[in-house]
């Protein structure tokens, strides 16, 4: 099972960096999970430094669609994800102006995401 989980991963942040994006791992990872005929939804949260998540600075909010604001002080940068979906869309900026322009496109992303499924 841990290399099932760690092939997801790895596969999650090669399309990342196809795209030329940084890979910030989220908050937590979703994974849909077919056992004894039942689905199951695996839950497998990620920690920062010395064993403590992140801390959410603020929740923003477009289009109806909320994502969380970070900030990595090793980075110097804010990130985030869109919360509520099993999907993985992060963002990130140098300053908070250019982190919500980029979660505004990845927003936009994931409507059209949505809409193909």
């Amino acid at each position: 099972m841990r290399d099932v989980i760690k092939n997801i991963i790895k596969k999650k942040i090669s399309e990342l960096e196809e795209k030329g994006r940084k890979c910030i791992l989220p908050l937590e990872m979703k994974f849909p999970i077919k056992f004894n005929n039942k689905e199951y939804e695996l839950t497998i949260p990620f920690k920062g430094k010395n064993n403590k998540k992140p801390k959410i600075l603020e929740i923003i909010k477009y289009k109806g669609i909320k994502g969380c604001v970070i900030y990595s002080k090793e980075d110097e940068i804010f990130h985030g994800k869109i919360l509520d979906t099993r999907h993985l869309f992060l963002y990130e900026g140098k300053t908070r102006e250019e982190l919500k322009k980029n979660f505004e496109d990845m927003v936009l992303m994931f409507i059209e995401d949505k809409i193909k499924d």
